[in-house]
């Protein structure tokens, strides 16, 4: 009985332990957390593809995704059916 008792109490002194802890710990992992991917998002933001320096003021270029070409070979064999009269 005494040994279960011991249990509840480590369980419980370890369970307000990590609660404490993680009251500091979990905003400072947090915190770097953010800035880290506010780092991030800056050097992409550096890096964008639409501050392209060839391309003049004002210039407005279309690109358009070319289309994918049918390959007739999968077509098929056509085949044509009649009806039959059935007397």
């Amino acid at each position: 009985m005494i040994g279960v008792l011991k249990t509840i109490l480590y369980l419980f002194v370890f369970y307000y332990i990590f609660k404490f802890i993680g009251k500091f710990i979990m905003p400072l992992i947090f915190r770097k957390a953010v800035s880290t991917m506010e780092k991030k998002m800056r050097e992409q933001q550096g890096q964008s593809t639409y501050s392209d320096p060839k391309m003049k003021e004002g210039e407005t270029v279309i690109d358009k995704k070319p289309s994918p070409k049918k390959n007739s070979k999968d077509v098929g064999e056509y085949i044509d059916f009649e009806e039959l009269d059935d007397e």
